[in-house]
């Protein structure tokens, strides 16, 4: 089949192919165009020496290439140059473009922030330092970033399952030996999922302690709702502060003492008989009788006693998440996990861009067994599935294809393949490489796929409801009462796991 090939040189506004540039702005002899999952796209593209300098501030630094079939031109690359040859005086020379968005940063913050979303984001057990980088958003993510080689569309890909589609591959598309197997790192069956909470437990408030006081002035025989004292003086000046310390936890709080109104009391003084001996005339001492009478002060008292406790706690919670998959290595049970270790901020202050204070209450004494303790597990166990499939892609294929089918392929594909030369004659895998092109030496055209295949075996998750260890299912459910083995489903029912206990509603105080 006859096929054209166009190279237009255009500015960096010109983002938009129209068929004007369907044209011939230089006379290419060869090129490739080329990419690799997570990369951008580029173009190897060899041309007779421009006449107008390739560094001349005039010239367009971007490019459309485009394959004419017939009356229609489809646009393959657009990018900007990023590589020139060293011999600009050779009579043919290569020039690199990369078809990379000139707002690629922007967009990529842009797409990061609507991807910070639970459970493969957990601000509190994001290092605020990385959180606006917008690369760790993909960590708990078995997704790659994905830049379109034609309109620089910035996406989101698994690195699973293409979501543009799959091109089937038989043995008519792929020369006998126009492929090769290799296997990459061995898989991983097992990963140690390490996380620590961290938080400040804090309890304050007021206890009233006036009951407690009337109590004891009663007790000893003040009358009922009166502190009394015939050293009145003494007492309201000796009378608690507040803030006054009563140890390391308590200290009084808002003090109130008034000296009552003198006709509340029954009783206003006390008379207190005395003998002294005096002098008479006669000079004989003789006794005498005495009456003192002692004022009885009498004080209406409020008083408050203020705690406050801190306790600086951490809690730890680990998981073994193990992958279902085939057995590639021997001795594959005693392969040494892989650890994964998050530990959270402060999770009792407000934390991200919503000001959420994950522990909720700062009472509490744990956090993993709360409501939102749990979709930190989540985040952790989306951390360890993500590490679990990116080495499940155990197996590579490259696959030698037509120039027509490698033009169709890209990273959000994948691809299928029945061959007599693969183990099983089958395999399926993401797309994670492709390359077509024309050899200038001789006019071939060429292309190549090369395919991740996973060594799972489809295993379907299941749940448990677990037993009731305190009341019936029907009277209390599982957000109240632990369920002894209970299992939950996460990540879109691709994992099951036990709890550590029931998700508590209320906080467990000191």
């Amino acid at each position: 089949m006859a096929r054209t090939f166009y190279f237009a040189l255009v500015p960096r506004t010109a983002t938009t192919f129209s068929s004007a540039y369907a044209r011939h702005d230089e006379n290419v002899f060869s090129f490739t165009v080329s990419q690799g999952e997570g990369d951008f796209c580029s173009l190897s593209v060899t041309i007779e020496k421009p006449s107008q300098s390739l560094l001349d501030p005039a010239r367009p630094q971007w490019a459309w290439f485009s394959m004419g079939d017939g009356p229609t031109a489809t646009p393959l690359f657009f990018g900007r140059v990023i590589g020139i040859p060293a011999d600009v005086q050779a009579d043919l020379v290569t020039i690199e473009f990369l078809a990379k968005p000139a707002d690629f940063d922007n967009a990529k913050r842009a797409r990061a922030a609507a991807l910070k979303v639970a459970p493969y984001w957990d601000d509190a057990f994001i290092d605020p330092q990385m959180a606006d980088d917008p690369d760790t958003v993909m960590e708990a993510r078995t997704e790659v970033w994905d830049i379109d080689r034609v309109t620089h569309q910035l996406t989101n890909t698994s690195i699973i399952q293409g979501e543009d589609g799959t091109i089937a591959l038989t043995g008519a598309d792929i020369p006998f030996d126009g492929f090769s197997l290799s296997y990459t790192e061995a898989p991983l069956r097992k990963v140690q999922l390490e996380m620590r909470a961290m938080w400040t437990q804090q309890m304050y408030g007021l206890i009233d302690v006036t009951p407690n006081l009337l109590a004891a002035f009663e007790a000893a025989g003040s009358p009922a709702g009166f502190v009394t004292s015939y050293t009145g003086t003494g007492l309201y000046d000796d009378w608690p502060r507040e803030d006054d310390a009563i140890g390391n936890v308590y200290s009084f709080g808002p003090q109130v003492i008034e000296v009552a109104d003198g006709k509340a009391l029954k009783i206003r003084y006390k008379a207190v008989s005395c003998q002294y001996a005096r002098k008479s005339a006669d000079t004989t001492q003789k006794p005498d009788n005495l009456k003192v009478y002692f004022r009885r002060w009498g004080f209406r008292i409020d008083s408050k006693v203020k705690y406050e406790v801190e306790i600086d706690r951490t809690e730890d919670i680990r998981f073994n998440v193990i992958a279902d998959i085939q057995d590639i290595v021997n001795d594959a049970d005693d392969q040494p996990a892989e650890v994964i270790t998050l530990s959270s901020g402060n999770i009792g202050v407000p934390v991200g861009p919503s000001k959420e204070i994950p522990i909720g209450d700062v009472r509490r004494d744990s956090y993993f067994n709360s409501v939102r303790g749990a979709r930190s597990i989540e985040y952790g166990l989306a951390h360890a599935r993500a590490l679990l499939m990116r080495r499940a892609r155990a197996v590579e294929i490259k696959l030698t294809v037509p120039f027509d089918i490698a033009v169709l392929a890209n990273c959000r594909k994948s691809a299928s393949v029945i061959h007599p030369g693969l183990p099983g004659e089958t395999a399926i895998g993401k797309i994670v490489a492709y390359a077509f092109g024309v050899d200038g030496s001789d006019g071939a055209a060429f292309g190549s796929i090369t395919i991740a295949c996973m060594a799972g075996k489809n295993t379907t998750v299941i749940t448990n409801p677990g037993n009731p260890t305190w009341a019936s299912a029907e009277y209390v459910g599982a957000d109240y009462q632990l369920f002894e083995g209970r299992t939950m489903t996460a990540l879109d029912d691709t994992v099951s796991y036990q709890p550590p206990h029931a998700p508590l509603a209320e906080p467990v105080v000191l």
